[in-house]
């Protein structure tokens, strides 16, 4: 493998509390309903246009967008980091592996997690940088062409469905993180090479 792609959530942060409380920041201001954590754990991972569709019928995506932007920074505080995230991936990256993070969560947003985690991969692919966001390949492709690395040869850590099939699409081999790939592994320390 040339390069080695890492989803964000789930993979090296863990922000689910932070999204939750800015979607329900947004339900209680707009007159919408709470969302549950069943409801939110069934769309997790999905980008700004499901979460309008699911939970906010009528909400233009843009609106959305813009209030995830304003008022992300609020909830940073709910954010954890993966344990061995920052040793793994400086250690990838001082093998000569160049690192991308690709996720359905905004660039700007991802960025401010990323600085939060103290994570700094050589590329970051956001859900809104492309024409479409994960499951489709889109973000997978351009993170593999913003490093010159063909698809075939970047393997991509992802720890849904989602990543799974954009993978797939992609042509790039999957790393189940904590779910079934193409390679499943349990911590992120067995990715360090030998």
């Amino acid at each position: 493998m040339r390069a080695l792609l890492f989803d964000l959530d789930g993979v090296l942060v863990e922000s689910y509390t932070v999204w939750h409380a800015l979607l329900n920041a947004f339900a209680r201001e707009r007159g919408y309903p709470p969302i549950s954590d069943h409801a939110m754990q069934e769309s997790w991972g999905q980008g700004v246009d499901a979460d309008a569709a699911t939970f906010f019928a009528g909400t233009p995506v843009a609106e959305l967008e813009a209030f995830y932007n304003a008022r992300f920074f609020d909830h940073l505080e709910e954010l954890s980091v993966m344990p061995g995230a920052a040793q793994v991936t400086g250690r990838i990256r001082a093998a000569g592996i160049p690192t991308a993070v690709v996720t359905n969560t905004p660039a700007p947003l991802a960025r401010a997690l990323l600085d939060q985690a103290g994570l700094h991969p050589e590329v970051l692919v956001g859900g809104t940088d492309v024409p479409r966001p994960k499951p489709a390949p889109d973000i997978v492709l351009r993170a593999c062409e913003l490093l010159a690395v063909p698809p075939s040869r970047a393997a991509l850590v992802g720890d849904s469905d989602f990543d799974r099939q954009a993978a797939k699409a992609a042509g790039t081999h999957f790393i189940g993180f904590r779910c079934d790939g193409d390679q499943r592994i349990e911590k992120l320390e067995e990715l360090l090479p030998e």
